[in-house]
């Protein structure tokens, strides 16, 4: 039937068939199998029949030898008898070889091993097919057992999902692959694919090492670091690579290092030994053999701790019964005992010493002990008095010392009357001093703008139905600045931001106000048409003035006239206390900048005096000076914690993903040209490549053409295309650059007027030129109408990549898909819209980005009610440069703030959709006066819109950098971007995360959580339940602390802010502190430290010999060295100096406690250190 023979035919019968014209029925037709080259052919006669033929052949004789020619002969003869031959051919193809195509399997499970998982779940069986040809078709079936599932072929490839409990129990699976040709030849491959199957993983075991050798933890081990270790065994399959040990010791996890069976990593000992006692640590291990099965298992193990010094007491008898030693005993030997107790050993040694005379003795087990001395030697001359000392060691190894003395007389021993002593001196006046009480931090969010804001009172008509929907917006206009706020439809409140440069030149001046409203409103009255109740009367919209304002509390406005005192909210209390020879009526000098303020001593020593918030803030610290008859008695500082300038280097740039709509918003992937499915090209990247860091530069020509095909542009329609191509470039960091003598593969965007096809009124390409058509310039108008340039801004930006937002599987939500939100949509067009809407410029920036020639000033972004009066509705922040803030400190909620651009921003909870939350509402009569529909109204409102705005929500654009982020007085979360941020949470429980960038982060009043990320960050604290996290090798970072404060992991500064006495203690890294204006004690641990006290009298602690820390500012007679008596054992007090050795050319202080030199401060050259430097702890 079709001329080919395939193999299923070449193994059966064939008929060969034909006709006859004009042969007579009888004849004997021979029909041969063979070819032009063949070696011999098969010959068969049929006999004709009602002028037919037929014979059956048998399929392998047509095949064989390369035949392909079928030919019929028949002898015919004529009515004179003469005869001739007859014959006719008929090529066929032979087609019996096999499909060639291969089939292969792929790893099943990845590796060719299920493991448990695998086995629980279902398993992806797949693989490719090889070599098929076009018209070939292929079917795959895979059996598993007795089972057999048809696999899904595409694209060369197979796949067919399985229960992965049917594959572990067979471990081989055959697939067998089915390939027909176009010929119908089937053919059959299988192969088979084993597998193993490992389901099964045992529990590692874990052993831990006796901790610290299985000794106590004593005071010397918790400023060291202790090494935790222990074996691991598990099953011989286990990948190494990925086993993870982590030891858990009091709420925190350390990452163990694994090397073969073994385990171990370094805590510090002060978190070991953050408890006294019985302590333990859980050692958790995951592993995962090879198979990719997974186990875990935990062991505890326990440790002792005792960092105290030994608590030792000793009591000595009196000596010789009463304390008296009389002439007779005086002759004779004496016997000292007494008892030791608290924490001693029996055959600990003691020492007594009296009168220069010292005898060693030993504690019995029941603490008593005593020793002999001669009573001459007692009665000598002398101190009269027997001391007794203990140098202890307790069973941790904790070092400590004890000692008690008595004091006895001698009978008869002359009598030296005491000298007679020497006169008091007159008391010494204390000298005067001052001090500063605490400044509240929550001063310094400092946005450089204070804002002004208020509630238009609408009266009458004005405040009925939704005519207060008619009033837009006001320009609050002081002296010659104008300051333009958008007006809430719900509630009429308004609110502008001043830059406080601004200030100087608005100071004193006239303030008036400047309202927008629609030409008309609307009055219900009493209708004179019968059959209506009433009628919806027109009017001219009310003069609103000055009266019609009503400003917030503590507003700078004072009858009309800007007055910045007039806002004590802007005000701080500077306060604090004088003593000594300071008295009432001495005056104190407070200097902020720039500023100087002078207050008086009250009665009661105290002083207080107010100063502007801003100045406070801009300088971040005061200077106090008690002053008498011109000459300053004595003075003091307090500084408060104060971020860096931050730059305006642009440093977020964005990625674009073409084949993931993951990370973008939904409303731009709406408006993205979707490929395959799955990909989102971006176009013009030849012009334009993906390059946020420069300007676009897109060549475009307006084809003036007049063949009948194109037609010319008039000047309107050149100024058209103009204006609309200047409207986009004045958002998105993209220029269009006229070539008027390029041809049209040199430009980007070619513009045609053509003659357009099936009632459409333009189309353009993606990518691509745009045409117009030439009926929307007839009639008089031109591409500058309304109509007509919308529909030129819509085809530029499909030219731009921006696809009709109902069009794509990723679809705009119903209650935005809306032409007032997007020029590309088609839905909701009342009105011509000559403007992009929000979602292009959304998109526009994230395809080209910013212009970064706009909004370059420091500018500061709220969250705002949604204004359909502009293109980003008040609630899409964009900004081209400048050092700005987002500022949500009016906030009555918790906020969720991302400075990263592309972030969905909000207040409270995050909305379902971004801008809307259902589509606009279009208000008839009864609507817009809130009256039952049974009530009849004649007249008309007209089509009044209400928006269905979302509230509290926000987006920052991509393209977008914002550097500073101020948080509401309530709960928070805080993000920052890859710049430098500045970021200051308020009151409230924030969450902070500073994100890239060297960030200052301050998380204001109460408990707040701070993390910094990469760079070099600065964090506030001023609550003991803040809490700071930083990983290792993520940048120098600082605490700036207002209470005593312990650094904690992975942080290196730690500097005091404030005026009260608060400590600062360091870590084990190289840290440098600094201590405030007030009484400090700094203690730097572990690490070469640096150790500055700044004023006031600081006490700098040593516990450690294994480091030498460097105190900058050390003044004798002020500051004090205190050394542990658990480090610095020989020393006593009073003898400090007999140890310690200070080289005054060098500044170092070194310890000798056993004949050798340890170097362990440098304190500065040219000192006069004595005994009463030092103190002992």
């Amino acid at each position: 039937g079709d001329n080919i023979i395939n193999r299923t035919e070449s193994q059966g019968k064939i008929r060969i068939s034909g006709r006859t014209e004009k042969v007579a029925d009888g004849s004997e037709v021979i029909i041969s199998c063979g070819c032009p080259n063949c070696a011999s052919t098969v010959d068969k006669t049929a006999v004709v029949q009602n002028g037919t033929f037929s014979m059956e052949f048998d399929g392998s004789e047509l095949v064989e030898d390369g035949r392909h020619v079928m030919i019929a002969r028949v002898n015919v003869r004529d009515e004179a008898g003469n005869t001739a031959e007859v014959s006719d051919s008929q090529g066929y193809t032979v087609a019996i070889a096999d499909p060639a195509a291969t089939l292969t399997w792929n790893k099943i499970a990845t590796d060719n091993i299920i493991n448990r998982s695998e086995a629980n779940g279902k398993i992806t069986l797949s693989g490719s097919i090889g070599t098929l040809k076009n018209g070939e078709t292929a079917t795959v079936a895979v059996k598993i057992g007795s089972e057999t599932l048809n696999a899904v072929v595409k694209n060369g490839s197979y796949s067919v999902e399985a229960d992965g409990s049917k594959l572990a129990q067979h471990k081989q699976a055959e697939a067998v692959l089915t390939v027909t040709d176009v010929n119908g030849n089937r053919a059959e491959k299988s192969v088979v694919q084993t597998y193993q199957v490992d389901t099964e993983l045992k529990q590692p075991v874990i052993a831990i090492d006796a901790i610290n050798q299985g000794k106590i933890l004593n005071h010397q081990d918790s400023l060291n670091t202790v090494t935790v270790s222990g074996s691991l065994n598990h099953d011989s399959d286990v990948n190494l690579a990925a086993t993870r040990v982590s030891v858990k010791i009091n709420g925190e996890t350390h990452d163990a290092t694994v090397t073969g069976n073994r385990w171990q990593t370094s805590i510090a000992g002060s978190k070991l030994a953050q408890n006294q006692g019985a302590n333990s640590i859980t050692v958790e291990a995951q592993v995962t053999d090879k198979a990719g099965n997974s186990a875990e298992s935990s062991q505890t193990a326990s440790y002792q701790v005792d960092t105290l010094a030994p608590s030792t007491q000793i009591v000595l008898d009196n000596i010789a019964g009463d304390n008296v030693l009389s002439h007779t005993e005086a002759q004779n030997s004496v016997t000292v005992s007494g008892k030791v107790t608290g924490e001693f050993k029996a055959n600990d040694a003691l020492t007594l010493t009296a009168n220069g005379k010292t005898v060693q003795t030993t504690v019995q087990a029941d603490g008593k002990f005593s020793a002999v001395f001669q009573g001459s030697d007692l009665a000598a001359s002398g101190s009269r008095e027997v001391k007794a000392q203990m140098h202890l060691r307790d069973n941790a190894g904790n070092t400590g010392k004890a000692e008690t003395a008595v004091s006895y007389q001698v009978e008869n021993a002359p009598v030296t009357p005491p000298p007679t002593p020497p006169a008091p001196p007159t008391p010494k006046p204390e000298s005067a001093a001052i001090h500063l009480n605490q400044i509240d931090p929550a001063v310094m969010p400092d946005s450089g703008f204070i804002r002004i804001g208020g509630t238009v009172k609408l009266e009458g008509a004005f405040a009925e139905g939704y005519n207060k929907h008619r009033l837009h917006a006001v320009t609050v206009k002081i002296g010659e600045k104008s300051y333009r706020s958008v007006v809430d439809p719900q509630t009429q409140k308004f609110v502008v931001d001043i830059a406080e440069s601004d200030l100087p030149s608005i100071q004193g001046k006239a303030v008036s106000y400047e309202f927008e409203t629609d030409e008309n409103i609307y009055n219900l009255v009493p209708s004179t048409n019968p059959g209506f109740k009433y009628y919806a009367q027109p009017n001219e919209t009310p003069k609103l003035n000055a009266s019609h304002i009503v400003l917030d509390e503590n507003t700078p406005i004072d009858e009309n006239v800007f007055n910045l005192s007039a806002d004590t909210s802007r005000s701080v209390e500077i306060s604090g206390k004088v003593s000594g020879d300071a008295k009432a009526g001495d005056t104190v000098t407070l200097t902020v900048g720039k500023e100087t303020f002078n207050t008086v001593v009250a009665g009661d020593l105290t002083f207080r005096q107010s100063v502007d918030s801003e100045l406070l803030a801009d300088n971040g610290s005061v200077q106090a000076a008690l002053r008498r008859d011109g000459v300053d008695k004595a003075t003091t500082e307090a500084h408060l914690s104060r971020a860096p300038e931050l730059s305006a280097e642009f440093v977020s740039l964005h990625k674009i993903d073409s084949h993931s709509e993951g990370g973008r918003p939904y409303f731009i992937n709406s408006l993205m040209v979707e490929s395959r499915g799955d990909a989102f090209p971006s176009y013009h990247t030849k012009y334009a490549p993906i390059d946020f860091s420069k300007e676009a530069v897109l060549p475009y020509k307006i084809f003036n053409q007049n063949n009948g095909r194109y037609f010319a542009f008039s000047e309107n329609d050149i100024a058209g295309v103009k204006k609309a191509l200047e409207h986009i470039s004045s958002y998105a960091n993209v220029r269009f650059e006229e070539k008027p003598s390029a041809d049209y593969w040199d430009v980007a965007i070619g513009f045609y007027m053509t003659n357009v096809k099936g009632g459409t009124n333009a189309h353009a390409y993606y990518g691509g030129s745009v045409y117009m058509g030439k009926h929307l310039t007839e009639n008089g108008k031109s591409l500058l109408d309304d109509n007509p340039h919308k529909i030129l801004l819509h085809e530029i930006l499909h030219s731009l990549g921006l696809q009709h937002p109902e069009s794509g599987l990723l679809k705009m939500p119903k209650e935005e898909d809306t032409a007032l939100n997007s020029l590309i949509a088609y839905k909701d067009t009342p009105t011509a819209e000559t403007q992009l809407g929000i979602f292009d410029v959304a998109f526009l920036h994230y395809r080209f980005g910013v212009n970064p020639n706009v909004r370059t000033g420091n500018d500061v972004y709220r969250f705002r009610p949604a204004n359909r009066h502009s293109v980003e509705r008040d609630v899409y922040i964009w900004d081209g440069g400048g050092v700005d803030t987002f500022d949500a400190s009016d906030q009555t909620q918790g906020v969720n703030v991302n400075l990263t651009p592309g972030s969905w921003i909000y207040a409270g909870e995050k909305t379902e959709t971004f801008l809307m939350t259902a589509p606009y509402t279009y208000l008839d009569n009864h609507a817009y006066f809130s009256q039952p529909s049974s009530v009849r109204i004649n007249g008309g409102v007209g089509s009044v819109r209400l928006d269905n705005y979302t509230k509290n929500q926000a987006f920052i654009g991509y393209g977008t950098q914002i550097e500073k982020l101020i948080g509401s007085d309530y709960d928070d979360t805080l993000t920052g971007n890859n710049a430098a941020n500045a970021i200051y949470g308020g009151k409230g429980n924030d969450t902070i995360n500073g994100g890239g960038g060297n960030d200052y982060l301050d998380g204001g009043a109460d408990a707040d959580k701070m993390s910094g990320g990469v760079g070099d960050d600065t964090y506030v604290v001023d609550n003991t339940a803040d809490t700071v996290s930083e990983t290792a090798n993520q940048g120098n970072d600082t605490i700036h602390s207002y209470i005593s404060y312990i650094l904690g992991e992975n942080v290196e500064n730690l500097h005091l802010y404030g005026t009260k006495d608060v400590d600062a203690i360091g870590n084990a890294l190289a840290n440098v502190l600094k201590g405030n204006a007030a009484d400090n004690r700094l203690e730097g641990g572990a690490g070469n430290d640096i150790l500055t006290g700044g004023k006031g009298r600081d006490t700098f602690v040593f516990s450690d010999l294994l480091s030498v820390d460097t105190i900058t500012d050390f003044t004798v007679g002020e500051d004090t060295i205190a050394l542990s008596q658990n480090v610095f054992t020989a020393l006593e007090t009073g003898k400090v100096m007999e140890h310690i050795q200070y080289d005054s050319a060098t500044g170092q202080l070194s310890y000798d406690g056993n004949g050798q030199n340890v170097h362990f401060a440098t304190i500065g050259t040219g000192l006069q250190i004595d005994e009463n430097s030092f103190s002992l702890i």
